[in-house]
């Protein structure tokens, strides 16, 4: 009788339990990369400037060229080629720029960009996961990405979003972004049709912006929003994002995926810093540079820690409007803690940055409290009328209303209790919708004088310097009173200048340039010497409407012709400019 052996036996047993770890481990090396890569992109923080061409050789300038004159014909304006600087730090074959366009009524802004020939990120780990079923995906060369970009941002915080020729990236976005994706067969002319025809469907009313730097500032918002939400969800992103990219593979591939991240939630959070995310050049982000972030801060979303936040700030947008003189503010940013948002009403035309801060310190309460109360309490007494008294302490002092060092405000008087009344109001005058309730923030009921002396005392008693309010006719004054004050102290400025700012510190100038229709635009200048009432220094903000001037480019200025001054480090200012203090206060920055 042969001899016979068991196929089961304990040696093909271990080689069979070794190859189903070698594949888990294959499966979270594969899901690990997933995680990092999206959390990258989250993460990620890009700064534009003025790009040069030269730094971009071999690159299709046809392409840009002639997308440029489609959109002309439709009357649309080019603005100019951007770039992130740190892109030139790379290999010439991954860098690429952006160029902007604008159209003349401003409601709609452009931008196209080539996407240099790679590998593509999906199909790179798609084939390492293929590998544990033995399953050969073709070449993954492909022919550069040429996409094109619309973009319009609207009244009431909606955004809409049409592209051409970029891929889907499956990454979930905030309802309040509109994102249409088309072919790349379609020509400028049609894209933009397409655009604006989802605008109209959506009832949308676009903001009419001027600017650069206001297209810059829309997306920065916009990406700081996305970024919050993106954070929130969290470990939710992945299901969706792998179903959208393998479709009825996903039971295979997929769902594997996706149960070893969320077997790691510490990949997502993180109890070690990663090293800083290199900035995406365009297209990475999705292949739609449609929400690039703001410089500066890399702090973790709130609602990614249970931890106590300490003096954390809630991280908000505001939506502004202003009927009659009178300003109406309303937050974003409270969702993503799973709370109502706010808003202040009839504010004063110079109130809108007390506002803010005192919207931003309940704001930092509310957060907190939440956190204390279940959440059917807490609404219930929002319903019925909530008082709150804050002191100091609740103010953070990294919040952006308060300026780096300077808090308290040394003309803010006494501090004292500061009580405010929460009401939680129907978004629209049905009041049929329990889901679109926002807070009003109000005076106390026993408080009898106007609401503007509350707010201004209020912010007062909380150490910020708040105005006696005034109507918009006052802006220009108000900004020329505080240019003569500044102007007042340049002689101070100079000698301190003169003897060496601390490590870190810069000091720049604001100039009035007169514009070719004859008004003024402002620029900023870094100074780099002072001597014989001269001030040299390179130009930091490239003016819009006088032609000629180029970024960095060295400036003579007579000191009579000084308008403000400021210093400053990267993280904020620490001597502010007192024009920049009253735009805030006017909402002018808004």
């Amino acid at each position: 009788m042969a001899d016979t052996k068991d196929e089961a036996g304990p040696e093909n047993l271990a080689s069979a339990v070794a190859e189903l770890v070698e594949i888990q481990l294959q499966i979270e090396k594969t899901a690990r990369s997933i995680v990092d890569s999206t959390r990258r992109l989250v993460d990620s923080r890009e700064h534009l400037a003025p790009a040069n061409l030269k730094d971009f050789p071999g690159y299709d300038y046809r392409f840009y060229d002639m997308t440029g004159k489609e959109l002309a014909d439709q009357g649309l304006r080019v603005l100019g080629d951007f770039a992130d600087p740190s892109v030139l730090e790379g290999p010439v074959e991954r860098r690429s720029f952006y160029r902007f366009a604008l159209s003349e009524d401003g409601t709609t802004t452009a931008s196209w960009f080539v996407v240099p020939r790679r590998r593509d990120s999906r199909a790179v780990w798609l084939r390492l996961w293929s590998k544990l079923w033995s399953i050969l995906l073709p070449s993954t060369k492909k022919e550069p990405l040429r996409v094109l970009v619309l973009h319009s941002w609207c009244e009431d915080g909606r955004s809409f979003v049409t592209t051409r020729g970029s891929l889907e990236g499956h990454l979930m976005r905030p309802e309040s972004v509109v994102v249409q994706n088309l072919d790349q067969y379609h020509s400028a002319a049609r894209t933009l049709d397409a655009h604006r025809a989802a605008v109209a469907a959506g009832s949308g009313v676009p903001r009419r912006l001027r600017t650069i730097e206001e297209i810059f500032g829309a997306r920065v918002a916009e990406s700081e929003m996305t970024a919050e939400f993106r954070k929130a969800k969290g470990l939710d992103l992945f299901e969706p994002k792998l179903r959208g990219m393998l479709g009825d593979e996903y039971d295979e591939r997929g769902a594997p995926l996706v149960e070893a991240i969320l077997a790691h939630p510490e990949w997502w959070t993180g109890s070690q810093k990663a090293s800083p995310p290199s900035p995406p050049f365009p297209g990475e982000r999705e292949a739609m540079p449609a929400s690039p972030t703001s410089p500066g801060e890399q702090e973790a979303s709130p609602s990614s820690s249970s931890g106590a936040q300490g003096d954390s700030p809630v991280r908000l947008m505001f939506l502004s409007s202003r009927e009659g003189g009178r300003g109406h503010l309303t937050t974003l940013g409270l969702l993503f803690e799973g709370l109502p948002e706010m808003q202040m009403k009839q504010l004063a035309a110079n109130h809108w940055l007390a506002a803010r801060f005192l919207m931003a310190t309940v704001a930092k309460r509310l957060r907190d409290r939440a956190r204390v109360d279940s959440g059917e309490a807490f609404g219930s007494k929002l319903r019925t009328g909530l008082t709150l008294t804050l002191s100091r302490e609740d103010v953070s002092p990294r919040e952006s209303t308060v300026v780096s060092g300077r808090y308290q405000e040394a003309s803010a008087g006494a501090a004292a209790p500061a009580v405010v009344r929460l009401i939680l109001e129907a978004f629209d005058e049905t009041g049929n919708d329990p889901d679109n309730e926002l807070v009003h923030v109000v005076p106390p009921l026993e408080y009898r004088a106007d609401k503007d002396t509350w707010l201004r005392d209020v912010c007062r008693s909380l150490g910020q310097n708040a105005p006696d309010p005034l109507p918009l006719e006052s802006l220009d004054a108000e900004m020329q009173a505080a240019s003569d004050k500044a102007r007042t102290t340049l002689g101070a400025v100079r000698e301190q200048f003169q003897r060496g700012l601390p490590a870190g510190q810069t000091l720049a100038i604001k100039i009035g340039l007169t514009t070719t229709a004859g008004g003024r635009e402002f620029v900023w200048i870094k100074v780099k010497d002072w001597q014989d009432g001269i001030v040299i220094g390179t130009l930091e903000t490239v003016p819009n409407k006088r032609p000629g001037f180029l970024q960095d480019q060295v400036m003579r200025v007579p000191e009579s012709d000084v308008f403000d001054r400021a210093i400053g480090t990267p993280e904020g200012m620490i001597d502010p400019a007192l024009t920049d203090i009253v735009a805030q206060e006017f909402g002018v920055d808004l």
